[in-house]
């Protein structure tokens, strides 16, 4: 598993591979998932030279090769082409070549007669992501009947109908490293819950950054983002956060969270343990450590495949700022907000703010330990008045916003 500082999906080597695809008599619609050195039609079909009767290709009108012509209109192919190859009798086509990195295809409205340009088969939903809506029909030919499809499959050639004209990129370096799960669910506080975010005194979890579902919003959550583009996501969203939540009811949300199988999960918990009636009841470091790391041996140990990202604590310090800009300093005191920062003088506030940053390297080391991915760049980011919700403590739809963007940002699926 990638930790963050790696991001394998920024970086690909050129690697080796061999493809194998057996034809049989007659016609079979294939495509050639690999980038050859030669795309010439005598190199790429070599290995059933003498077996193959004709080639053909449409790429907006037909193309033809026969071994026995003199004059053929066709004398290349490669992996972005659906290629049609008539057998005399049946064998092994394998070619050699390297894995395909990207590849952009400029198609047309109406019918394109495509390659798939990978050697992993995945759903239809996944592979085409964006231009999915653009499809009115997709069509291979295999085993000798034409089928409807719901995976995409390695060497096979596909027929596609669009609606439009649509650029697809086909990027084999994200899709290596890369799959996009069908559940996500999220451990933590109020500020999961997205607690007070539009003007309301109530949990308001459509929108969370990370499991939010109001698409008429301006949070574009970790859970709408996926959504665009695995459909096996809708409704697969679980907020498993509870409002005051502490270190220590980690591990039972982390059981919940077992029980619904995700696989993703987001971790933003420990505001709670700093924002006390005082300093001296702060949680200590050692006492938060210790319940964090038995939710993660948990969660590694029963979602073993589970990606799980932990986000950092924001710069919370940064609160009392804000909030005096925002004219929050006489509702503090009345609501018992925070007040081991609102309620200390400036050298306690330095002290607070010390503890956050001790509490964000215990989620960093332990995170890491358990080979997961942690995400710093919330406690850095600078929020402004608007991005506070009227109680002058919980996160706006603003703050939410800002929450999902760092944190999706510093994540296993951003480009």
């Amino acid at each position: 598993m990638a930790l963050a500082e790696e991001k394998p999906i920024k970086t690909f080597q050129q690697e080796a591979a061999v493809f194998n695809k057996d034809l049989q008599v007659g016609w079979n619609l294939i495509s050639i998932p690999v980038d050859t050195a030669d795309d010439s039609i005598i190199s790429v079909l070599s290995s059933i030279a003498g077996i193959y009767k004709t080639v053909m290709i449409y790429d907006g009108e037909w193309k033809t090769y026969s071994p026995d012509r003199t004059l053929n209109s066709l004398q290349k192919i490669n992996e972005t082409i659906g290629v049609w190859i008539e057998m005399n009798q049946s064998d092994t086509l394998t070619i050699s070549g390297n894995v395909v990195t990207s590849k952009i295809f400029n198609l047309k409205q109406g019918w394109n007669l495509i390659g798939y340009p990978s050697l992993n088969n995945n759903s239809l939903d996944y592979i085409f992501g964006l231009v999915n809506d653009s499809i009115i029909d997709i069509f291979t030919f295999e085993d000798g009947v034409w089928k409807n499809v719901s995976t995409v499959k390695s060497g096979n050639g596909y027929w596609i109908n669009f609606k439009e004209d649509v650029q697809w990129l086909f990027d084999g370096r994200f899709r290596e490293y890369v799959v996009y799960p069908d559940k996500i669910a999220a451990l933590g506080d109020s500020i999961t819950q997205a607690a007070n975010a539009n003007g309301v005194a109530e949990t308001m979890p459509q929108h969370s950054w990370t499991t939010g579902y109001d698409s008429g919003d301006i949070v574009n959550s970790h859970y709408e983002r996926i959504l665009a583009i695995n459909s096996n996501m809708l409704n697969n969203n679980f907020n498993d956060a509870v409002n005051g939540a502490r270190m220590d009811d980690i591990f039972g949300q982390a059981q919940i969270a077992i029980s619904q199988s995700p696989e993703y999960i987001t971790i933003l918990m420990g505001g709670n343990d700093a924002c006390r009636p005082s300093l001296a009841e702060m949680t200590d470091p050692a006492v938060y450590e210790n319940y964090f790391r038995q939710a993660m041996e948990n969660l590694t140990a029963e979602l073993p495949d589970t990606k799980i990202i932990v986000v950092a604590l924001p710069d919370i310090y940064q609160l009392y700022d804000v909030g005096i800009a925002k004219g929050c300093s006489w509702l503090w005191p009345i609501a018992g907000i925070c007040r081991a920062l609102t309620g200390s003088n400036a050298a306690d506030r330095l002290i607070f703010r010390q503890r956050v940053i001790e509490y964000n390297q215990i989620l960093q080391n332990v995170t890491l330990e358990y080979g997961q991915l942690y995400a710093p760049s919330i406690f850095d980011l600078q929020f402004t008045t608007s991005d506070i919700a009227w109680d002058c403590f919980h996160p706006s739809i603003d703050g939410q916003m800002k929450i999902a963007e760092v944190s999706w940002n510093d994540g296993y699926y951003s480009e």
